[in-house]
């Protein structure tokens, strides 16, 4: 039997948050809109959705000002995520579930090129079977797209795998997927939205997920 762990990518794998936030300082000056004053105000922006509804929350409604925002972000993102980390002990947790015969995929509403960069830079390659970004796929989390091609990916069904994520559209799209769902709340998510989007467990580290694997996929 193949069972499968995919994992989001920002707040839960690399802390980019910062990153993310000095970014969309760049994109405001450009696009001339405010952002919120702490990195964790801008989160809560993104409400239920993607980056799409952040744009929208941000007064960024026109789709060629979304285009733009978008290049903009691309341009920057390289460089602004040089300085970006590994949560603790991530590495480690990913090491063992491949040795315990799991496969592990990456998703993320990231762009591909950027996941692949990043996720080599910190040697975790190594550990991952397959990532799948945005890379000529239109719909994003919450839609369950990126999600289901990773499962293709990685040959397994709905019931023998479970999406790793920080936000409540994280939950959404791995129940849009059939899938179940392990809500982490030491990523960008608070505890309390994402315990009302009802996800199949809570991590409040990377060394818990283990063990709610293993409760998920018994």
């Amino acid at each position: 039997m193949t069972r499968a762990v995919i994992f989001d990518f920002d707040g839960v794998i690399v802390d980019s948050l910062d990153a993310i936030y000095e970014i969309y300082g760049i994109m405001a000056m450009s696009l001339n809109f405010r952002i919120p004053p702490t990195p964790k105000d801008l989160v809560r922006m993104f409400g239920k959705g993607n980056f799409y509804e952040l744009f929208r929350n941000l007064g960024i409604v026109d789709p060629e000002k979304q285009e733009k925002a978008i290049e903009i972000f691309k341009q920057n993102e390289r460089r602004m995520y040089e300085n970006s980390r590994l949560y603790p002990d991530i590495k480690r947790i990913l090491k063992d579930l491949k040795e315990r015969g799991y496969k592990i995929g990456v998703v993320s509403n990231n762009w591909q090129e950027q996941l692949d960069h990043t996720l080599g830079k910190h040697g975790l390659t190594r550990h991952i079977d397959a990532v799948i970004g945005l890379n000529g796929i239109k719909k994003v989390k919450p839609d369950p797209a990126l999600l289901l091609k990773c499962m293709e990916e990685l040959g397994v069904s709905g019931e023998d795998c479970v999406y790793v994520g920080d936000m409540i559209a994280d939950v959404l799209a791995a129940r849009n997927a059939g899938i179940r769902v392990i809500a982490v709340t030491y990523g960008y998510g608070s505890r309390e939205a994402l315990s009302e989007a009802e996800p199949d467990f809570l991590a409040g580290s990377p060394e818990e997920i283990i063990g709610n694997v293993g409760k998920c996929l018994k």
